[in-house]
């Protein structure tokens, strides 16, 4: 994402070193803007909609109702819902503050639906991305995910922050536990899941293991033909990062490693310390440039071999290892003639 308009050499270089990426939280017709940009310095470029399926940006979008936003009504004025220091609370200044739809309303989940179909349908925008899905199944906010995936024609991608292996279980409205299953129960409906937070798990699970079955869930996913989009990021931190660029250099030795070992047709590799272009330096945002990427690959020789915590894979250009720690320390270990 970007604070202003992307320059044409972000636009180029966006376009030629990603296969596929996604863009929202501006008004419409600067996303437009930019997937029409991007289809012009790469035809072959994937461009999706981000759709956030809980989370009002405050973008001006046409026939959008303040109502439908979580509040309650203060001495005459609304106070919205927002989150304050990881606290829900009511505001009565919400100025550039992220607030929250209002599910039990059928003209707002009507109303998100609609818009997402209009902009799936611009021919610059290749499908949808939605994120915030941290819902139970049966509720009236994954219902409205639901019929959205099932109203979109079938050659519009349909992604969704959807997998993820910490959410074994999530509280329902009335505080009880409620078995999610890595949130499988999505898949059926969608075309694959960006996966984060890979190595958080639930409490009781050491982070080793919370990485693995991370991986697991992911190929699974792969095996039935869908797309995965592994997030190796090591560092999300917006605009107040101080890791170096001698740092990611490091990092991305294991969790490539971790990349490589999953990879399967239809998967695909993420990796930076921010999403916002900017006024940041190109490295911390657009890593397609790394040495990493450059290198020969060359086809998989067969699947991964896991003894312990430690993977290995053989591909026709290097051999990849993976030694997972419980304590969350991976390292990663390549060994090439253009790798080592």
């Amino acid at each position: 994402r970007a604070d202003s308009k992307f320059t044409p050499d972000e636009i180029r270089s966006i376009a030629e070193t990603n296969d596929m990426s996604w863009y929202g939280q501006v008004p419409v017709d600067e996303i437009v803007e930019v997937a029409d940009a991007l289809k012009i310095a790469n035809p072959d470029f994937k461009q999706l909609l981000y759709w956030n399926s809980n989370i009002y940006w405050s973008e001006p979008i046409p026939n959008f109702n303040e109502e439908w936003l979580k509040h309650k009504m203060v001495n005459g004025q609304r106070w919205y819902l927002i989150m304050e220091n990881n606290k829900l609370v009511y505001r009565e200044d919400t100025t550039n503050e992220r607030r929250f739809y209002n599910h039990t309303i059928p003209a707002m989940r009507q109303w998100w639906i609609d818009h997402a179909v209009m902009m799936t349908s611009k021919s610059s925008i290749d499908g949808i991305f939605v994120d915030s899905t941290r819902s139970n199944i049966g509720t009236d906010w994954s219902n409205m995910i639901e019929q959205l995936m099932n109203t979109l024609p079938e050659d519009v991608i349909k992604m969704g922050n959807f997998l993820r292996q910490r959410d074994s279980y999530r509280a329902d409205e009335n505080g009880k536990n409620v078995p999610h299953n890595g949130n499988r129960w999505r898949m059926p409906y969608s075309d694959g899941s960006y996966l984060e937070n890979v190595h958080n798990g639930p409490v009781n699970q050491p982070k080793g293991q919370s990485l693995i079955a991370s991986m697991q869930l992911s190929r699974e996913a792969l095996w039935k033909g869908k797309i995965i989009m592994w997030n190796g990021a090591p560092f999300n931190c917006a605009a107040n990062c101080e890791v170096t660029e001698e740092e990611m250099a490091e990092y991305i030795k294991p969790t490539l490693a971790e990349y490589l070992i999953l990879a399967e047709k239809y998967s695909y590799f993420n990796f930076y310390i921010t999403p916002v272009a900017n006024d940041n330096p190109a490295w911390m945002w657009n890593t397609g440039s790394m040495d990493e990427f450059k290198r020969p690959l060359g086809r998989p020789l067969g699947p991964p071999v896991k003894v312990g915590n430690k993977f290995t894979r053989h591909f026709e250009h290097v051999a990849v290892m993976l030694t997972v720690g419980d304590d969350g320390v991976n390292t990663g270990t390549y060994v090439g003639a253009e790798w080592t």
